[in-house]
């Protein structure tokens, strides 16, 4: 990461498929490497993922924003096309591995 401008970190094995619930490691200072558990509890109700036009309608995520921002480092994501959106891919399940040249990016995340 040291080509981000940011602190060596330890090497970590590459993973392929980290679902909801699976621990990994965040940034939550330029000093500090934490493991963390994917997704937010609130009560019953679980965010694996949350959209910024979600986040900004409830207040309990909005505070987050502001005050619990972390890093998530990773090697690259998979993305599904969306069929509405490109009519071609209607009934076909494929995915698009989306990943920068030299194999490291930061997802902006919230923490609890």
């Amino acid at each position: 990461m040291s080509s981000l401008g940011l602190p060596v970190y330890p090497e970590l094995l590459p993973r392929y498929n980290i679902p909801p619930t699976s621990r990994l490691p965040v940034i939550i200072s330029a000093l500090e490497l934490q493991g963390m558990q994917w997704g937010i509890e609130f009560g019953k109700f679980r965010h694996p993922n949350t959209k910024a036009d979600t986040a900004l309608r409830k207040p309990h995520i909005t505070r987050l924003l502001t005050q619990q921002r972390c890093l998530v480092p990773i090697n690259r994501f998979y993305e599904w096309p969306d069929s509405l959106v490109s009519p071609k891919y209607k009934n076909i399940k494929t995915r698009f591995c989306i990943h920068p040249p030299n194999d490291v990016m930061l997802l902006g995340g919230i923490y609890k």
